[in-house]
């Protein structure tokens, strides 16, 4: 029903008892009629709201209705407004949204008739975003790369290699199984060579263990003889107690991170592998095979020294029970056993002479780094003793090693001789011969620890690395040529810079030459066609750069976007310059402190070599027989330095290596073979620099 309909219809009805009524209709509200919000989607579809018409709703009441303008959205919008019949009176009533909403100006803030659209126009900077976007999408997905926008801003931040093999690379290889240093070393590394470093780790403790163990039996032979006191067996058997609970708890932790790299690996952790890789067996300073000969030795000299004490060959105590019979023992089996372990012994002291030889060859490029070390301002700085870096103290070192393996081997040579002497004696009775064997294995024991801080000492002078011969500036032209995300940084900023005159051209002056005309019928015949009803127009449109106010603002947009690519391009490459200075800075400091730590390994052989001496000499004519009160804790102290600084000397050098690899991924010149290993590099640092030198004779790469 229309207006005028209900309009007759009330006035007939009221005719009943009115004379002649007449009345005004007027529409308060619509319930069955809508009007419609149209927003342009910039690229993305545009969306379309149904609203109902209650016949009071403006301009501003519909876009409270949606929410208020979206993200996509401009503030240029306008009323489209259909007319009444099929001859046309369509309408388009433009909106200021700014005089609307900032300036209370009501004038364009229309009321909305049933069936009107309001057409609320797309953002153009996010419609080209858009369509950009669309156009580079395929390509980015054929080739898996991603084209950076011009808001893009890449923030890339590099791993600190003191762990630098994965967080950097300091979990080189899965992130799990991060060493533990002895304090004045380097890092621990994690992954894979944090696992070899924590199993090279247990290694010396295990030795450190067969240490303590033989050190007791000393001390408890020293006791049984009343030459110590009993606390002092008792510091040292604390000691053993302690080390052999730091074992099980270094393995255990070792299993543990095992199976986090298994996880890593895609592996079930119930499997069953085993981690054996030759590249840290130079740092077995202690030959296993004669870490077993002094447990022989061991075993038997405990043996014989309990055969002693149950014949009450130990000191005599008035309060002790009677001494129970002695159980049977074979001294001539004894005896026998070891005269087996001459050939052994003879095959670990060959063993000794090739270290010795590895030594030799070492040698030169020993020199070499010792002269380019102590001529480096940050080694004079430190003021480093003058003999740590001077290679003539290497050779005097290494000179007096072979005169002390010579002197070792006569003095096991004698104790071959003497067990000879006693196997064709048999004028001896069993106490007289229990305890010349006890001498004798006690000294051929002595001698075995020695031959192995010997040996220690040897492979000790054998073991360097590859130095890094690189400063900072040559590093950061290496990682400019070579390095993919640099390259992709510089052209992202080329890119903004680009769009900066492709966003001017939409300033120039345009001044077109518009042609348009038609030609009309003659009556009411559509094809009588005559030129004389035709109209020709000529005209011209200027448009004025001061005119194009959109266009300006995406220009100025685009001069702003410039200068933040620009700074965010300067701290990329500050990035990565402060990471190769830091990673070159660490190398440096590895280079001196693996000296260091060499040095201190040295002297922590020697003060073992002194505290076992010490127990193993005999009493001097007037002298007093009992030991020092502080030759337990000497012992315990110098096999608990030796272990710290083996532990410190292994992180350097793994550290070192840590931050080789390291430097290679900085400056973009780490190879993977097809299996994702890491290849060694074709060239020197030196070959790469030479090579980017060469590339900047054509092409300058902006640093």
């Amino acid at each position: 029903m229309t207006m005028e309909e209900a309009t007759l219809a009330i006035e007939a009805h009221l005719s009943q008892y009115l004379e002649n009524p007449e009345i005004a209709v007027d529409v308060l509200g619509y319930n069955s009629k809508v009007f419609y919000v149209v927003t342009q989607g910039a690229g993305l579809g545009d969306g379309v709201i149904i609203l109902p018409s209650r016949g009071n709703e403006t301009v501003l009441d519909a876009i409270g209705k949606i929410q208020g303008l979206q993200s996509n959205s401009s503030t240029r919008m306008w009323i489209a407004r259909p007319g009444s019949n099929d001859c046309g009176g369509d309408q388009i009533l433009p909106v200021d949204w700014l005089a609307v909403t900032q300036r209370g100006d009501t004038t364009t803030n229309f009321q909305i008739l049933p069936g009107d659209r309001l057409y609320v126009s797309e953002d153009k900077l996010v419609a080209f975003d858009t369509k950009l976007g669309k156009l580079f999408s395929p390509f980015e997905r054929m080739f898996g790369v991603t084209l950076l926008g011009t808001q893009t801003a890449r923030q890339i931040n590099f791993y600190n290699q003191g762990g630098n093999f994965g967080g950097g690379f300091g979990g080189f290889g899965g992130g799990q199984g991060g060493g533990v240093t002895g304090g004045a070393g380097a890092a621990g590394a994690g992954g894979y060579l944090g696992l070899l470093q924590s199993a090279q780790q247990i290694r010396n403790q295990r030795a450190n263990v067969a240490a303590l163990a033989d050190s007791v039996e000393q001390l408890q032979a020293s006791n049984d003889a009343g030459r110590i006191d009993r606390f002092q067996v008792d510091l040292a058997r604390q000691a053993l107690y302690n080390a052999q609970s730091q074992l099980l708890t270094a393995e255990a932790g070792y299993q543990s991170s095992l199976d986090g790299f298994k996880i890593t690996l895609g592996l079930p952790p119930e499997l069953d592998i085993k981690i054996e890789d030759p590249l840290l067996d130079h740092f077995n300073l202690l030959d296993p095979d004669l870490e077993q000969l002094q447990a022989r030795v061991t075993s038997a000299l405990a043996r014989l020294r309990e055969y002693r004490g149950t014949m009450g060959e130990a000191a005599p105590d008035a309060d002790a029970a009677p001494a129970l019979p002695a159980p049977p023992l074979d001294l001539a089996a004894i005896i026998a056993e070891c005269e087996k372990l001459q050939k052994l012994v003879t095959e670990r002291i060959a063993v000794v002479e090739s270290d010795f030889e590895k030594v030799d060859a070492a040698a030169p490029h020993r020199r070499e780094q010792l002269r380019q070390l102590a001529a480096r301002p940050e080694a004079q700085s430190a003021e480093l003793d003058p003999q740590l870096l001077d290679p003539a103290g290497l050779d005097k070192r290494i000179a007096q090693r072979r005169r002390d393996l010579d002197s070792l081997k006569q003095q096991i040579d004698r104790l071959w001789v003497q067990l000879e002497r006693f196997d064709d004696d048999n004028a001896m009775d069993e106490r007289e011969l229990a305890s010349a064997l006890i001498e004798t294995i006690s000294s051929l024991s002595g001698r075995l620890l020695e031959l192995s801080l010997l040996q220690a000492g040897a492979r000790l002078e054998a073991i360097t690395f590859q130095p890094i011969e690189l400063n900072p500036e040559q590093a950061l032209l290496i990682a400019a040529v070579n390095r993919r995300d640099w390259q992709n940084a510089r052209a992202s900023l080329v890119d903004t810079w680009r769009l900066i005159y492709f966003n001017a051209n939409d300033l120039l002056s345009d001044l077109d030459i518009v042609f348009s005309g038609d030609i009309g019928n003659v009556g009411d015949n559509p094809l009588r066609i005559r030129d004389t009803r035709g109209r020709l127009r000529v005209g011209v449109e200027f448009d004025a750069p001061l005119t194009r106010l959109s266009e300006r603002n995406v220009y100025r947009q685009s001069l702003i976007e410039f200068q933040q690519a620009r700074r965010s391009y300067y701290q990329f490459r500050d990035r990565i310059q402060q990471g190769l200075r830091s990673t070159l800075r660490q190398v440096r400091l590895n280079e001196i402190n693996f000296e260091l730590r060499r040095a201190a390994v040295l002297v922590a052989i020697s003060q073992v070599d002194l505290t076992q001496l010490r127990l193993s000499e005999p009493p001097q004519v007037g002298a007093e027989q009992q030991f020092g009160n502080t030759t337990a804790r000497d012992l315990v102290q110098s096999l608990a330095d030796l272990l710290n600084v083996q532990n410190d000397f292994l992180s350097v050098w793994v550290n070192h290596e840590v931050q080789r690899m390291g430097l290679d991924f900085d400056l973009g010149v780490m190879q993977l073979d097809p299996q994702g290993l890491r290849l060694e590099p074709p060239c020197t640092y030196a070959e790469y620099y030479e090579l980017a030198m060469a590339s900047c004779i054509d092409k300058r790469y902006p640093s």
